[in-house]
């Protein structure tokens, strides 16, 4: 149990960081098209 309890958490964390990755290059790209506009 704990081994796959691990394996959630570790997947979990995965994704959030993902996400946050995500958005902060979405801020850098629509920060870039508003100073091209």
């Amino acid at each position: 149990m704990p081994h796959q309890y691990s394996d959630v958490q570790s997947i979990f964390r995965g994704c959030v960081r993902l996400k946050l990755h995500v958005s902060l290059n979405q801020d850098i790209i629509w920060s870039r098209l508003y100073k091209v506009t």
